[in-house]
């Protein structure tokens, strides 16, 4: 099982509003990217099996927040809305 097979999991049984990007769930888009305990990864191709327990994710830095691990590539974290 993926990271993102366990995220869509959680969204559908536990919390509907959990925000997280994907696309193409084959890891060639790179919008499903994130920090996987403090490294940045690709949810789509990250095996739950290579993961330590507990497992801490993060919205990639540097870019605007949307919402939980939601961001923004577009548009970087400092600059203003209207840019």
């Amino acid at each position: 099982m993926t990271l993102f097979i366990a995220l869509s999991e959680i969204r559908e049984q536990q919390d509907p509003f959990l925000q997280f990007d994907f696309v193409c769930r084959a890891g060639i888009c790179g919008s499903c990217a994130m920090l996987i305990n403090g490294r940045p990864g690709l949810v789509c191709r990250t095996l739950l099996s290579s993961l330590p327990d507990p497992t801490r994710l993060a919205p990639l830095p540097g870019f605007a927040l949307i919402g939980d691990l939601s961001v923004d590539t577009g548009r970087a974290a400092f600059e203003s809305p209207g840019r």
